[in-house]
C-alpha cells in the first residue's frame, strides 16, 4: 500500500494492491439418500483473488476565514477472482451433467471466476415460428437446447466498484452526499423469466404480467424479445444475460448546528443539531429492475434533533 498527501493536505491519495490465495476450500456435495446421508463436505479446490483499491480525496474549497469547506472523496476497487484448481470428483460430476443435458444453476470450471454465468448462446426468437434459435459449441444454428452447449458468458462480479462522497460545510450548515457505482459485470435477468416468459400452465392458473401478452410472440412475422407461449420452461440462454452497470445516490444528509454563548447561557445547552436524512434517493442502471419483488423496497426519510448539554 501507499498513502500520499500534498499541497498542504489539500489533496491526498491512497492505493493498495493485494493477492490472496485460498486453498482447501470446503463445499457441501449432495449424495444419494440411500447412503443414509443427504450430503457430505469435501475439499473442492483452490481460488485466487487479485486486486487493487484506490482513493483520491481533495478540498475543492477550503476557506477557514469564511467557514466554507467543500471536500470530495472518490474510491474505486478492482478484484479478479479465479478458480485455480477443482477436485477430480467435482469435475467428473460437472462433465457428466452437461453430457446428460442436466440443468445445473451453478457451474464451476478451472480458470473461470466462482460467480461465472454459463448459458447457451442465443440468436433470438425466430419471427416465423416464435421459437428460440441457439448456437451449439461448434457454432451451428439449432433449435435444440443442450446443457453441453453452455459457454462462459461473464461473471456477476463487477469489474470495478466504488463510491463518491461530497461534504459541503458553511458556518452551521452541512450537506453530505454519498454516491455508489459499479460496472463491468453481468446479471442473468431471472425476473423477466419469472414474470414474462412464463409457461402456458402459469398463464392458465395465476394472474400474470401484462407483458406476457403484449411482448410475447403471437403470430408469424412478429419480431419479439420473448418466445411464444408454450409448455416448455426457458433454460439458461444468453438472451437474458445483461450488462450490469449501476450509479445511485445512496444517501443525503442535511444538518444545521445552533450553538453559541447565548444558547448555553439561557438554555444550558451547548449546541442543537437539526438534521434530515434520506436514503436510496435515485438509482440508474443498465438493467431495468423491478425492485421489491423478493423483499420490500423503500426509500427512507428521517428527521432528527440532537441536543448537547
Amino acid at each position: 500500500g501507499l498513502d500520499v498527501s500534498f499541497l498542504d493536505g489539500r489533496i491526498s491519495a491512497a492505493v493498495d494492491v493485494y493477492q490472496k490465495n485460498t486453498t482447501d476450500l470446503l463445499s457441501r456435495r449432495d449424495i444419494q439418500a440411500s447412503t443414509g446421508f443427504s450430503s457430505y463436505t469435501e475439499n473442492i479446490g483452490e481460488i485466487s483473488n487479485k486486486g487493487i483499491e484506490g482513493m483520491l480525496s481533495g478540498y475543492i474549497i477550503r476557506n477557514l476565514e469564511k467557514e466554507l469547506i467543500w471536500s470530495v472523496t472518490a474510491k474505486i476497487a478492482y478484484n479478479k477472482n479465479r478458480i485455480e484448481k477443482l477436485s477430480d470428483a467435482l469435475k467428473a460430476d460437472t462433465e457428466k451433467a452437461m453430457q446428460e443435458d442436466v440443468e445445473i444453476n451453478s457451474l464451476l470450471f478451472e480458470g473461470d471466476p466462482t460467480n461465472a454465468i454459463y448459458a447457451v448462446r442465443s440468436l433470438g426468437i425466430d419471427p416465423s415460428t416464435g421459437e428460440e434459435l441457439f448456437l451449439d459449441r461448434n457454432g451451428n444454428i439449432t433449435k435444440t437446447w443442450r446443457a453441453g452447449d453452455k459457454v462462459f458468458m461473464g461473471t456477476s462480479d463487477p469489474t470495478c466498484r466504488g463510491n463518491i462522497s461530497s461534504l459541503l460545510q458553511w458556518k452551521g450548515f452541512s450537506l453530505n452526499l454519498s454516491f455508489g457505482y459499479y460496472f463491468g459485470g453481468k446479471q442473468y435477468n431471472s425476473t423477466l423469466l419469472d414474470k414474462v416468459e412464463v409457461s402456458r400452465s402459469t398463464v392458465a392458473h395465476v394472474n400474470v404480467d401484462r407483458r406476457v401478452w403484449a411482448d410475447r410472440w403471437q403470430k408469424p412475422g412478429d419480431v419479439k424479445f420473448f418466445k411464444k407461449i408454450d409448455d416448455y420452461p426457458t433454460k439458461a440462454t444468453s438472451r437474458f444475460v445483461m450488462d450490469d452497470n449501476t450509479f445511485e445516490l445512496q444517501n443525503v444528509t442535511l444538518q444545521y448546528r445552533f450553538d453559541g454563548p447565548r444558547l448555553k447561557e439561557k438554555a444550558k445547552i451547548s449546541s442543537i443539531i437539526v438534521g434530515a436524512n434520506m436514503s436510496n434517493v435515485f438509482y440508474l442502471s443498465s438493467i431495468k429492475r423491478e425492485r421489491g419483488t423478493t423483499y420490500p423496497f423503500a426509500r427512507h426519510a428521517e428527521l432528527s434533533v440532537s441536543l448537547t448539554f
